[in-house]
C-alpha cells in the first residue's frame, strides 16, 4: 500500500520567488503569486548562460590608408602590409635624397597604391 501511495504523490518543486513548495507543473505560485514558468526560466537564463560570440570585423579604409600613406609608407602599414610599407618608405627616402621630383612621384604613386590595395 504505501508503494502504491508514494506513485500518486505529486512532484513537487521550490518556487524561486518565495522558496515554498508547489508542484512541477505549475505556472503561478500558489502562495505569492509570481510567475513561477517565469522566473524559473530567467534564473536558468542567469545561472546558465549562453556563449556569445563577438565578430569584429576590421577592414581597412582606402581614404584612412591614402591619406596615412602622406607618412611614406604608413597607409601600407595601416593595412597590415608591412614589407610594402618599409619599402616604400625606403624607396620615397632614396628618391628624396637623388632629388626632389623622383621623390615627389615615388610619393604619389604610394598613395595612390596604398589607397587602391585591398
Amino acid at each position: 500500500m504505501q508503494a502504491e501511495s508514494k506513485q500518486l504523490e505529486p512532484a513537487l518543486k521550490k518556487c524561486p520567488a518565495c522558496a515554498e513548495q508547489i508542484l512541477v507543473e505549475a505556472k503561478k505560485c500558489k502562495h505569492c503569486g509570481e510567475c513561477v514558468d517565469f522566473m524559473a526560466s530567467a534564473v536558468e537564463k542567469i545561472n546558465n548562460p549562453k556563449p556569445v560570440a563577438i565578430v569584429v570585423k576590421s577592414e581597412a579604409s582606402p581614404g584612412v590608408a591614402a591619406v596615412l600613406a602622406l607618412w611614406p609608407g604608413l597607409g601600407h602599414l595601416y593595412r597590415g602590409q608591412l614589407f610594402s610599407a618599409l619599402a616604400w618608405f625606403v624607396f620615397i627616402s632614396i628618391g628624396y635624397v637623388c632629388l626632389f621630383v623622383p621623390g615627389i612621384l615615388l610619393h604619389l604613386l604610394s598613395i595612390y597604391s596604398a589607397y587602391r590595395n585591398k
